[in-house]
């Protein structure tokens, strides 16, 4: 009994208990909590996923300004560009073009690339 206790115990620090979802993918789905967990757990800020977004591309695709100002806050570096060679201030933009249709969206974009052109090149 005592040694399944401990490789249970063993099993769980070496797995970790933290959160499941990536940084980028929180910051793709706007979870500022999970966010907020993986920083504390020393998450990379600049980790590129397979299409080679960092979480701050992820942020600026969506329009997530509140996760923005948390990775930049935390050191992410605004101008890494993606795979495409955009910069997750290109998206923001595209965002906004695209989004013509609708003020209050184009509102939630343009104040993720009013937030990225200030820490931005």
């Amino acid at each position: 009994m005592k040694s399944l206790l401990v490789s249970i115990v063993a099993a769980v620090l070496l797995v970790g208990c933290g959160p499941s979802e990536s940084i980028n993918e929180a910051a793709a789905f706007g979870n500022i909590k999970a966010v907020k967990q993986q920083l504390a757990a020393a998450a990379n800020v600049n980790a590129k996923d397979r299409m080679g977004w960092t979480p701050f591309c992820e942020a600026a695709i969506i329009g997530h300004k509140e996760i923005a100002e948390l990775l930049f806050a935390n050191g992410a570096d605004v101008n890494v560009k993606d795979d495409r060679g955009m910069a997750p201030l290109d998206w923001a933009i595209k965002q906004i073009l695209q989004r013509s249709h609708s003020l209050a969206v184009q509102q939630k974009y343009k104040e993720t690339a009013d937030l990225l052109s200030k820490h931005g090149v």
